[in-house]
């Protein structure tokens, strides 16, 4: 649920995300009708507030899982639960401050090579490849 209001945001929205689901209480599942407004509320914005997809489970059983907006409003295709969004560069900004905080700790080194952390590399791989650029 903390992800969503931070999609809603990146997509340029700028009225309020949508509300929690009502009911529940901590540790409990919500009802299946509290998830469904809450589904409403993402149809309803899908119109031009919010383009997406959502998963929310709980003990690995999917809640709500639903595809919003287009991911491709020139061919007018839909998003769906499946729909690859291209996110692999932000990946890179958390790579680099969780190798950074592990430097920071001691446990590696920015000139380490992949050898001195990870095994099964043929040596001209595992002794010469580096983590910096």
């Amino acid at each position: 649920m903390l992800l969503l209001p931070v999609a809603v945001a990146a997509c340029g929205e700028t009225t309020p995300p949508p509300a929690k689901p009502a009911g529940g209480s901590p540790g409990k599942p919500l009802p299946a009708e509290a998830w469904r407004a809450f589904a409403d509320d993402l149809e309803q914005r899908a119109a031009g507030e919010f383009s997406g997809a959502v998963l929310v489970a709980k003990d690995g059983q999917p809640l709500l899982q639903q595809g919003y907006g287009m991911a491709d409003r020139q061919r007018r295709i839909a998003n769906t639960p499946k729909t690859r969004f291209p996110i692999a560069s932000i990946g890179r900004m958390f790579t680099a401050v969780a190798v950074a905080q592990l430097v920071q700790q001691g446990k590696l080194a920015f000139t380490d090579t992949i050898g001195n952390h990870l095994s099964g590399f043929p040596p001209q791989v595992a002794d010469t490849v580096r983590g910096q650029r």
